[in-house]
């Protein structure tokens, strides 16, 4: 698969190369070495294969920059703390970046190629735009990038209520609350954490009996009162149970996690010692498969 890729993202420079579109003159291995070093971080093998190339590309309306911006892009401080082993490598002219997350942090595979605002680059709001670099350079060249790709809050979202359509028999699940039974106070509580506003517009909350799951409605959503900050947000709320434990999102805002992790915390446990089992919707739609709960 990787010899596939490789040769892929050559014929693609091979085809901008005759269209006079590559970057002159072509970084030596010494100059890859040195922004690598300079980046302070390793540069995943699809990019090195560019930069031997050129000193980036331009589309147009985006471009793979050159070695100097490419430094100056990941070795900004608090880039991505979210994602601390993300590689920027292109920009859409403007606030956008291109990025790879080669320690697969974020799910989708290592090759995957995102777009983020570099302003407000969080984990979960990370728009795959194509499924490796070669695809990436065609797509770009074409004009043909997606604009308005969803991003992985709302993929996961899509999976869960798939899978709920699919495995109606593991659940039950309680129809969504009218708009004005959503007003405030409970819609104010569970707007903190990221996702659950969505999650609670496809049902007020459901419960997977095999499982012993049960995700409670809009209304039952509380903070945590151990993880209020000195504004008083909370840094996660409690949603449900699992048996006699309780299931707690965070908010983004709490132990430098990002917003939506789910927690099993059981009774006397201290949340802030809990492990987050990944994004909630993501663990939803593996109980109702079956996946288990333990």
């Amino acid at each position: 698969m990787a010899d596939d890729r490789t040769a892929r993202l050559t014929a693609a420079l091979d085809r901008l190369r005759n269209r006079g579109a590559l970057r002159q003159p072509v970084p030596t291995p010494d100059d890859i070495a040195d922004a690598e070093a300079d980046a302070g971080g390793p540069m995943p093998a699809a990019l090195r294969q560019v930069f031997g190339r050129a000193d980036g590309i331009d589309f147009g309306d985006v471009d793979i920059v050159d070695l100097d911006t490419y430094v100056s892009f990941n070795e900004l401080p608090d880039r991505f703390t979210e994602l601390p082993e993300a590689v920027i490598f292109g920009s859409d002219g403007g606030d956008g970046v291109y990025f790879l997350d080669p320690g697969n942090a974020l799910g989708e595979g290592p090759e995957t190629v995102y777009f983020g605002l570099l302003g407000a680059l969080a984990a979960d709001l990370s728009r795959p735009v194509a499924p490796d670099l070669a695809e990436f350079v065609d797509r770009a060249a074409s004009r043909t990038l997606p604009k308005d790709a969803a991003n992985l809050e709302q993929i996961a979202m899509e999976r869960l209520f798939s899978t709920v359509g699919k495995r109606p028999e593991r659940i039950n699940l309680r129809a969504p609350l009218d708009y004005l039974s959503r007003i405030d106070p409970a819609l104010d509580v569970v707007s903190y954490g990221p996702g659950l506003s969505a999650f609670y517009e496809h049902c007020d909350g459901l419960a997977i009996p095999a499982e012993d799951v049960d995700v409670v409605g809009m209304e039952g959503v509380t903070a945590v009162a151990s993880t209020l900050n000195a504004q008083g947000r909370p840094g996660a709320l409690d949603i449900g149970r699992i048996g006699n434990r309780r299931l707690i999102v965070t908010t983004g805002t709490w132990r430098n996690l990002p917003g939506g992790r789910l927690m099993v915390v059981g009774a006397g446990e201290n949340p802030a010692q809990a492990a987050p089992l990944g994004r909630f919707t993501d663990v939803l739609r593996a109980w109702i498969e079956g996946g288990g709960t333990s």
